[in-house]
Order: C-alpha cells, then sequence, then structure tokens
C-alpha cells in the first residue's frame, strides 16, 4: 500500500502487507487509516504509519471499510455475509450484524451519520440505524448483486449500483424506486453524486458515464408536492 504525497506528485511511504488490499479509507479527522487485506482490517497511524491494530474476526475476505463519524469505531464487510464494528481503543467487536445473506461489498454513512447502508451481492441494499445498529428498510429491485452505494448531499435520495450495469435511484425514507438507469454494460464499481445533486457519476469496467439532472427533477416534484400540500 502507498501513500502519496499530493503536493509533491510523488510516494510518501509504503506499507507492507502480505496480500492485496481491497480497500483503504481515511479517519474523519486524517489521524488514522484503515485497510482491508485478506480476512482482517489493519489500522494505521496516518503520521507515521506504523500498526495500531490488526483486527481479526471475519472468516473470509473483507471488501470494505469506513470509520464512524468520531473515529471511535471502524465498520467493515466481507464475503463472510457480515458487517463487523470495531471499537478503534480496544480493537475489540463490538457488534456483528448478519443482515445480508452473500457478500458484504460496500458500507458508506448518510452526510449526517444517522444511518449507513450496506450493499450485497443478495441484490438489496440495506439501511441501519448508526447508533443502534438496527435494520431501517431494505431496498429491493436489483437484479444482479449489489457493488456500490452513494447519498445525495441532503441525504434524502440514494444511488446503487449492480452488477448487471443498472443504477436505481431511491428514495431514502419511503424506500421507493425513483428511477432505473441503463448506465453500464458491465458492473457499477463506483457512483459519486455531486453536491448540487445535480449529476451522478459512475465507474464501471466499460467507461465512466455523468447523468444530468435526475435528482433535481426528483426534487423538484417532491418540493411542488409539499407545496401543494
Amino acid at each position: 500500500m502507498m501513500v502519496y504525497d499530493l503536493v509533491k506528485m510523488q510516494v510518501e511511504s509504503t506499507i507492507t502487507l502480505e496480500d492485496e488490499v481491497n480497500s483503504v479509507e481515511y479517519s474523519n479527522d486524517g489521524s488514522m487509516l484503515a485497510c482491508c487485506v485478506g480476512n482482517n482490517v489493519y489500522v494505521y497511524s496516518a503520521a507515521t504509519n506504523q500498526q495500531i491494530w490488526k483486527l481479526e474476526g471475519h472468516t473470509d475476505a473483507v471488501n470494505t471499510v469506513i470509520f464512524s463519524q468520531d473515529d471511535k469505531y471502524v465498520l467493515s464487510g466481507g464475503d463472510d455475509k457480515t458487517v463487523k464494528i470495531w471499537d478503534v481503543k480496544s480493537g475489540a467487536v463490538v457488534q456483528t450484524i448478519e443482515g445480508h445473506s452473500d457478500s458484504v461489498y460496500q458500507i458508506l454513512y448518510n452526510p449526517d451519520f444517522s444511518s449507513f447502508a450496506t450493499v450485497s451481492e443478495d441484490k438489496t441494499v440495506k439501511l441501519w440505524n448508526a447508533q443502534t445498529y438496527q435494520l431501517i428498510n431494505t431496498f429491493k429491485g436489483h437484479n444482479s448483486g449489489v457493488f456500490s452505494v452513494y447519498f445525495s448531499s441532503n441525504g434524502e435520495q440514494m444511488v446503487s449500483g449492480s452488477g448487471d450495469g443498472k443504477i436505481k435511484l431511491w428514495n431514502v425514507q419511503s424506500g421507493d424506486l425513483l428511477k432505473t438507469i441503463d448506465a453500464h454494460t458491465r458492473t457499477v464499481v463506483g457512483l459519486q453524486i455531486s453536491k448540487d445533486n445535480a449529476t451522478i457519476i459512475s465507474g464501471s469496467g466499460d467507461m465512466i458515464e455523468l447523468f444530468g439532472y435526475i435528482l433535481l427533477s426528483y426534487e423538484a416534484q417532491r418540493r411542488i408536492c409539499v407545496t401543494e400540500i
């Protein structure tokens, strides 16, 4: 694993690991970084590259890792179908979520950190309470495994991408499917939404796509409904 200096445009340091790295994430305060390697999660000091923890508990490959808002916890998901919440101070597992029936590919907090989404090979997106870890909703509609997810900046919409190249736009509160986009011919491995909620960008093995005004049009419909009420 390499750490790059973006000012000097050069490699700043290298961390040697025993297997391929599936995911890397900085803590929100920038003091730590976590990565998934094999069945384990590693946490390092960002300043010194010294290992803080090797978190062992998953029984299969770990695909995704993310820090909680206060950086007190690390969340990880993997091919063992579970999401684990780790205490950064002690290195202990404080919770194991067993909500999916197949591999977990990504975990992502919504913008206000009140909930987080998980996506899985089981073709679903699940939304969880970030405090209690209880299931809030399951979003069904994909016909293939779901590999990527992203929230709009206001947290009201969510997009998910699957192995069949389709992107789905959801209403987070109601769980309603708002739109399906035939975006790619291969797996949608990455999604982002612009800060103004005007554009979705998606990445796949075939190309990068930009989709404009989809979220804004749905927000406009919502505002009209509120006005009529």
